[in-house]
């Protein structure tokens, strides 16, 4: 259900080559950063709190805040210790938003909302996930349907259904 990244790429191609150089380089999160962005409107605690909390989880390799010196706004990027498709990014991601950013966000009043590309394919993928046997029950109960109505018989919807269901399982394991 996620999306693939440079790191798919065969390892002869240049942009495989470049992602690895990076991922040796760097770290292997290097290539899939995690975006926060605050309006603290004034307040320096609410900046210096998500940046110590951030820090100390042990999945995060790196945090720099990225504010510029007259802007209303804060933002951090957070770089992991794990590459962007792993799955301990994704524990990451749900850790970092719900054990981290929420009670910052509830002591102070202060919105950090966690995005970037990694952050949103994860997401994405969640909201999909979630939807999946609703999409297959439907698209099930509809063929069944329309099959009794055309054969004016039970068997061969339930036939139909019994196959839609391996060819399913067979194509998401």
């Amino acid at each position: 259900l996620g999306f693939s990244d440079d790191g798919n790429f065969p390892e002869d191609t240049t942009t495989r080559k470049a992602y690895d150089l990076l991922a040796e380089g760097f770290g292997p999160g290097f290539n899939g950063p995690l975006l926060l962005i605050a309006e603290p409107n004034g307040n320096t605690t609410v900046v210096d709190q998500v940046t110590a909390a951030l820090g100390a989880d042990p999945g995060v390799a790196a945090v720099v805040p990225l504010t510029p010196p007259q802007s209303p706004l804060a933002m951090w990027q957070v770089i992991p210790t794990t590459s962007p498709q792993a799955e301990e990014t994704e524990q990451l991601v749900h850790r970092l938003r719900d054990e981290v950013v929420d009670p910052i966000e509830a002591a102070t009043g202060v919105d950090v909302p966690l995005t970037g590309i990694v952050a949103s394919n994860i997401d994405f993928a969640d909201y999909i996930g979630k939807r999946l046997p609703v999409f297959f029950g439907a698209v099930l109960a509809l063929s069944f349907l329309l099959l009794m109505t055309v054969f004016r018989s039970l068997l061969v919807p339930i036939k139909a259904v019994v196959m839609n269901l391996l060819s399913i399982g067979a194509s998401y394991g």
